[in-house]
């Protein structure tokens, strides 16, 4: 009994690691638009000038009071569209920086910094 609940368990570690084996993402294919809401109707994008937005966050935290372990990538893509006075970014991209953090037992100092690019037209 104890070697089929071995073997039992041995194919499903095996059938999680290989569903969780996707292959990488081809060069040049993205995501076709990212938007914080659901567009209602059709999607009309206009010429917006360039937009290279850089979010720093980090600092030091005591009991993770003032610790920050998620970018807000909604407030990011807000932010950036309002830089550009548009609804709309066009051929954004988002790129999110693991963060460097020194961790004490109750203290420690995180520092990171996220972008926002979006080339315009």
């Amino acid at each position: 009994m104890r070697r089929l609940h071995a073997i039992i368990l041995s194919l499903l570690l095996v059938a999680a690691v290989c569903v969780g084996c996707a292959p990488p993402p081809t060069p040049g294919q993205g995501i076709a638009y990212l938007s914080v809401q659901r567009p209602e109707g059709v999607v009309k994008t206009t010429a917006h000038a360039p937009v290279a937005k850089r979010f720093p966050r980090g600092g030091f935290y005591f009991v993770n009071w003032n610790f920050r372990p998620a970018p807000d990538v909604a407030s990011y893509i807000e932010q950036a569209a309002q830089e550009a006075k548009t609804g709309i970014l066009r051929d954004a991209d988002v790129q999110l920086m693991i963060p460097f953090c020194i961790d004490l037992l109750l203290c420690g100092y995180g520092q990171g910094a996220d972008t926002v690019t979006a080339r315009g037209k």
